[in-house]
């Protein structure tokens, strides 16, 4: 039996990346954990239709992650 390909994959702070077919989310720079306040982070999210979109935005924003939502739903 082999073993499955994690879906998160923490091993590089700096790089985190998440796959779960058909969405690919690589978190790039990691996150830091100075001012909690705001969860700024840079996105790079792939999906089998479309090339790879970057965005950077404060996850703590529920418009900012609307827009982003939007802009791979569509």
């Amino acid at each position: 039996m082999s073993l499955a390909k994690p879906l998160l994959n923490t091993t590089n702070p700096d790089c985190l990346t998440y796959d779960h077919a058909p969405l690919a989310i690589t978190v790039l720079g990691g996150i830091r954990l100075e001012g909690l306040d705001q969860m700024r982070a840079t996105l790079k999210i792939k999906t089998e239709e479309q090339k790879a979109i970057r965005h950077n935005l404060d996850l703590y924003n529920h418009i900012q992650v609307e827009k982003l939502i939007r802009r791979i739903g569509g």
